[in-house]
């Protein structure tokens, strides 16, 4: 059975990441050969967005009011709607 990971799965996810042509954005970890389109960036952003957003509202929670913890979940779902447009 071959290896999940093989050489050749690997080279084609990388072509795939790092296309020939076309705006590029360099990886933050140095990977000078490594290069990913701005649309993928774009999307990556706004995902973590999603996640920082979501993280905060958590963090706001207090368990021990009740009515905090109402007014964090309101908050948390306002921004998640932001993010994705809603």
């Amino acid at each position: 059975m071959r290896h999940p990971y093989s050489n050749d799965l690997v080279e084609q996810l990388r072509q795939r990441a790092c296309p020939p042509e076309g705006e590029y954005l360099e990886h933050d970890h140095g990977h000078s050969d490594c290069y990913l389109e701005r649309e993928a960036a774009d999307e990556i952003e706004r995902l973590r967005s999603l996640i920082t957003a979501w993280a905060d509202a958590d963090d706001a929670v207090s368990r021990d009011d009740y009515v905090n913890t109402l007014r964090a979940r309101e908050q948390a779902r306002d921004a998640l709607r932001k993010a994705v447009g809603r």
